[in-house]
């Protein structure tokens, strides 16, 4: 189902996300995640002059992939994607090209549409949901193996920080 692209603007964006997020041992990629629905959404709703910026990005991308292979991104195969998407980051700093500035802009709706995602979330990220902990906090040993805790007095920085005990310090010193 469709609601803002088109069957084929969306086989690229499906293109597009399986390639920056590929299928790998820990998690299927964003292909399997079906992130160009969840993009298709967003752009459903998304004022216009995002979805402009989406359809010029997308018709950039295929141009880049013709200037380069003689055809759209989504029929090139999985190498000249990979090869097309590193040339186009090479420049993500400082984007000058319009399929850069897309690959800046699409980069961020496909890692959020797949960490948003059952597969992105609960295989990749091997999130288990709010889990119960009898109000037993793991101990800095358990979190990180060193033994002592020091609470900082900087507002900012995080409430605990584990670092070695003086005397662990002391005995793995040689002499």
């Amino acid at each position: 189902v469709s609601g803002f692209f088109t069957a084929q603007e969306k086989l690229t964006i499906s293109s597009l996300a399986q390639t920056m997020i590929p299928d790998d041992a820990v998690a299927p990629g964003a292909g399997p995640a079906h992130v160009e629905d969840y993009i298709d959404f967003g752009m459903t709703y998304a004022d216009p002059d995002e979805q402009r910026a989406w359809k010029e990005g997308l018709a950039s991308l295929d141009q880049a992939s013709r200037e380069r292979f003689g055809k759209t991104f989504a029929v090139i195969s999985s190498p000249q994607r990979t090869e097309l998407l590193s040339t186009l980051a090479a420049n993500e700093a400082d984007p000058k090209t319009p399929a850069e500035k897309f690959f800046v802009q699409s980069k961020q709706s496909v890692s959020t549409g797949y960490y948003t995602s059952k597969i992105g979330l609960m295989d990749d990220l091997k999130y288990k949901g709010n889990q119960p902990n009898d109000g037993v906090m793991p101990t800095c040993e358990e979190l990180t193996g060193k033994t002592t805790a020091s609470r900082t007095h900087d507002a900012n920085a995080p409430a605990m920080k584990c670092e070695a005990a003086p005397e662990e310090v002391a005995s793995t010193e040689v002499a």
